[in-house]
């Protein structure tokens, strides 16, 4: 299991992701000041209706109250098209009284993690 985090406390966001020998990927991602189990997606890459490079249809479910399913949709959705695997992630990252723009820069320190993963994984 390889460990990616991008960030700086108390926004740091750590990605682990358990590869199943080219049977899919399954992954975690924690952060802020309170990891939970917040939400869980799961995609599955395809090749785009034009022809063109991949996407992924993607299934979701939250735990009531959270919202971390975005996160874990986005995540999901990079690791599945960067590596062509289907990807499981759930993902939960609390900061106390988030402002908007802190919010905002999980979500990219969330992004940022998976495609580093992704790029070493490739590598």
């Amino acid at each position: 299991m390889k460990l990616v985090s991008a960030g700086e406390k108390p926004l740091v966001v750590t990605i682990a992701v358990e590869e199943t020998g080219g049977n899919g990927l399954i992954a975690t991602v924690l952060g802020g000041t309170k990891p939970h189990v917040g939400g869980t997606a799961v995609a599955v890459p395809r090749q785009k209706s034009s022809g063109d490079g991949l996407t992924a249809d993607i299934s979701q479910i939250c735990v009531p109250g959270h919202k971390d399913v975005y996160m874990a949709a986005e995540v999901s959705k990079i690791l599945a098209v960067g590596t062509g695997q289907t990807a499981s992630v759930t993902a939960g990252v609390h900061v106390d009284g988030a402002q908007v723009e802190e919010i905002a820069q999980l979500m990219e320190n969330a992004r940022m993690a998976a495609r580093g993963w992704v790029g070493a994984y490739n590598a």
